[in-house]
């Protein structure tokens, strides 16, 4: 039977109440000096089979990422084939959720003409569960940005009770950093769905836990609210999105895309959230293609690492190794697709998929249920 997962402070508490008790029964002096190097022989053995747990630690300040921390995917990892591309999810049912509803408002500040929807009307929805999820006026709310559907799609085969909400903006990361320009707008998402989930059971509630998950182009959305509110949500996962400007040495944005090689930095996303999710405290999971982001992953005259070399980077971040990353057994040798690698440390996640076409991308997908269970289990979500 393997042995349970201990932290380092649940390590020092299993073997102090192990050794008082073992102490109490023992009687006699005599008998306590006789038993004590047997009992430390023992604790020993015990303390020593239970797992090492590592300790999140930032970087000091001005260390450079290492290049196992920075590269993208090696060119065996780059496959493709002819499987369709993201084939659009259209369920007969949601399972123990309700068919998605539109929830409508408008935003004068954003549109002159005064057009219906926060963001795009046509591009807003909430699912609701079949069994109400309020419970002392508080429910667990979660928010998805970019290709709902396929989202959807996993969710139902999870969840139950959290309220899943979903945003889609036709466009590149850049739509939603423009949507989110501000905390207001942020602000403005989270009061609209508050109060259509206020109307939806006719009485006052707040959401008691907040998550939020993108894909592609999404992930940016993750971003901006982190900036904008870093302690209010709860859990995270960005599916194939999470993108990094390359440094040169004086730590400005390379701009030259032959300079790649010598790249010294990457930017970690999300640092103050990636640590608090390896130290248990938040929920990080990311799941990545082997796209390798050349000379295409570019805004104007900056160029941009691939999603493998910026999840690299936050391992890095939080204490990871490059023996962390060593590949292991392949979940199916012949899917051009298959899961290569994973990364866990606290609650924070990482899977890592062969694949650098467009069904690569959209596999990703496939990794929502196994993050959302942790998340049920991990943070409280339901």
């Amino acid at each position: 039977m393997p042995m349970p997962k201990f932290s380092n402070h649940q390590r020092g508490i299993v073997i102090a109440s192990m050794g008082a008790a073992s102490l109490a029964t023992l009687g006699t002096s005599a008998y306590l000096n006789q038993s004590r190097k047997k009992l430390n022989a023992e604790f020993s053995v015990l303390a020593n089979s239970l797992p090492e747990i590592k300790t999140p630690k930032r970087p000091k300040p001005g260390s450079r990422p290492p290049k196992w921390a920075i590269t993208g995917p090696d060119n065996g990892l780059m496959t493709h084939s002819d499987l369709p591309e993201c084939t659009k999810f259209e369920p007969d049912s949601y399972g123990a959720y309700t068919a998605p509803d539109k929830v409508r408002g408008y935003r004068p500040d954003k549109w002159n003409d005064m057009t219906e929807g926060l963001l795009l009307d046509s591009d807003y929805r909430i699912m609701y569960p079949t069994a109400n999820p309020v419970e002392d006026s508080q429910y667990d709310l979660w928010i998805h940005f970019h290709r709902p559907d396929l989202f959807q799609k996993e969710w139902i085969t999870e969840m139950r009770k959290t309220i899943l909400v979903t945003l889609h903006l036709h466009g590149f990361s850049q739509v939603y950093i423009d949507a989110l320009e501000q905390s207001y707008d942020w602000k403005q998402i989270r009061d609209r769905i508050s109060q259509a989930v206020a109307n939806h059971y006719n009485m006052g509630v707040i959401p008691r836990r907040i998550g939020l998950s993108g894909f592609s182009a999404g992930c940016a959305a993750l971003q901006r609210i982190d900036s904008f509110e870093p302690g209010g949500v709860d859990a995270m996962i960005c599916l194939d999105g999470f993108h990094g400007t390359y440094r040169g040495p004086d730590n400005e944005p390379i701009t030259d895309y032959s300079r790649f090689r010598q790249a010294v930095d990457l930017p970690v996303n999300l640092p103050d959230y990636t640590l608090a999710a390896a130290d248990g405290e938040k929920f990080l999971g990311i799941s990545h293609s082997s796209i390798p982001c050349s000379g295409t992953c570019q805004s104007g005259h900056v160029s941009y690492a691939s999603t493998t070399a910026t999840a690299r980077n936050m391992i890095w971040f939080v204490g990871g190794t490059a023996d962390d990353l060593a590949y292991t057994e392949e979940d199916n040798p012949e899917d051009p697709y298959t899961v290569y690698n994973t990364y866990d440390q606290g609650n924070f996640h990482v899977i890592e998929r062969r694949g650098a076409d467009g069904p690569a991308h959209c596999r990703v997908f496939k990794d929502v249920p196994s993050f959302l269970k942790k998340a049920k289990k991990e943070t409280g979500f339901q």
